[in-house]
């Protein structure tokens, strides 16, 4: 599109849920088509981000056409500095979010415009996050060459990031397990029903269900890690959350899903479509049940809905490297999580600080994996934490 255009590359940024909305309309009609819910400019319009925060774009503008936007969230949030995965302390930050790829439009032309459009935003800020940035995208590209000149770039972490091809037969989902790892899940899934009853898979995707997901999900939300250690709240008492996925339901955006047994609930997992692809956004499963490898169930379960349904053709895993998500994933990509600091001694001192934690937690991690005790610590934290009382 840039080599038809005349004029330089001009940007400005929007935050009024009419200018939101109408940067949508506009975005859909030249065909800029965003990767995930989060960079619609319609999710940043309609979602209530909570108190003191709210979505906003950088438009990206040649020739008085939209050639691309960077979609962006503000937050004044209490940030938890982490040691792995427990908290240490929370610290006040003037956060603004980017979501993966960033820009939507394509030209590292558009995504150094960007960058140089962020030190200049019409509210105060402390630091950019960045999170799950492929290290193939135009962005990091700019950021590793040093574009991003109104910051000071921190690296938190690197990771693999997994996707799965929806097969077009269901009954292939489990011929990408090898042998032994599909046995133990039939084995568990049998098991579960022989003892708790038979097993149901539910599906979620409608405003009017929104209330009966929460409902589903919570008995076994407060059972987990999420809940005590990250202070995930996915119960009705969430009313901003109920209102929130209500709203997404209404364009379509929700697909989610629990599995019980009998009556027993023992998994859940919430995701959002974003055109033909599936984000496996927020999972969890009872820890009392662990035996029956819940989670597993519930994930071919998910790949069978979506292969079945035609609903989605693939099934984005999101951040972070696991088992499961290298015994299902057809596709994997490396990419990069980080911060750009505002240059200033506060944001800095708080940027180096997560930085100087997050290396420690990998030398400790490295020192466990090494005397083959890193399983079993992180089994232990997380299980001391769910037995924690839910306040």
């Amino acid at each position: 599109m840039s080599a038809t255009l005349s004029g330089s590359l001009q940007s400005s940024a929007v935050r009024s849920e009419s200018d939101l909305q109408a940067l949508a309309r506009e975005a859909r009609s030249v065909g800029l088509v965003p990767h995930q819910v989060e960079q619609d400019p319609e999710w940043l319009a309609i979602t209530d981000h909570g108190d003191g925060a709210f979505g906003a774009a950088i438009v990206l503008r040649q020739g008085g056409a939209l050639r691309g936007y960077l979609p962006l969230r503000y937050r004044r949030v209490r940030v938890a500095m982490r040691l792995g995965e427990i908290p240490l302390a929370h610290v006040p930050l003037r956060t603004v979010q980017i979501f993966g790829t960033g820009v939507v439009g394509t030209g590292e032309d558009l995504v150094e415009r960007a960058l140089t459009a962020l030190g200049t935003l019409p509210f105060r800020i402390d630091v950019v996050t960045l999170e799950e940035v492929p290290v193939a995208s135009d962005l990091w590209r700019c950021v590793e060459s040093g574009r991003a000149r109104p910051f000071v770039t921190v690296e938190r972490e690197r990771s693999q990031h997994h996707v799965a091809d929806i097969p077009a037969n269901p009954g292939d989902i489990l011929a990408r397990v090898a042998g032994k790892g599909r046995r133990n899940i039939e084995r568990g899934a049998r098991k579960a029903a022989a003892d708790l009853g038979p097993l149901d898979l539910r599906v979620y995707a409608s405003p009017a269900s929104m209330r009966d997901l929460l409902a589903a999900v919570e008995p076994v939300a407060v059972r987990t890690f999420q809940c005590h250690l990250l202070g995930h709240d996915l119960t009705l008492r969430n009313t901003r959350l109920l209102s929130n996925l209500e709203r997404w339901a209404e364009r379509g955006w929700v697909r989610a899903y629990t599995l019980s047994a009998g009556t027993v609930p023992l998994a859940y997992a919430i995701g959002f479509m974003a055109g033909r692809r599936y984000s496996y956004e927020t999972i969890g499963y009872d820890p009392a049940h662990l035996a029956y490898s819940p989670g597993t169930i519930l994930l071919t379960r998910i790949l069978a809905d979506l292969a079945a349904s035609k609903a989605a053709d693939v099934l984005d895993f999101g951040a972070g490297d696991a088992d499961y998500k290298q015994r299902f994933s057809t596709r994997v990509h490396d990419e990069v999580h980080l911060w750009l600091a505002r240059r200033t001694p506060y944001a800095l001192g708080v940027a180096g600080s997560d930085r100087l934690l997050a290396h420690t937690a990998r030398l400790v991690g490295v020192a466990l994996r090494r005397v083959g005790l890193k399983s079993s610590v992180r089994t232990l934290v997380r299980r001391l934490a769910e037995r924690r009382p839910v306040r």
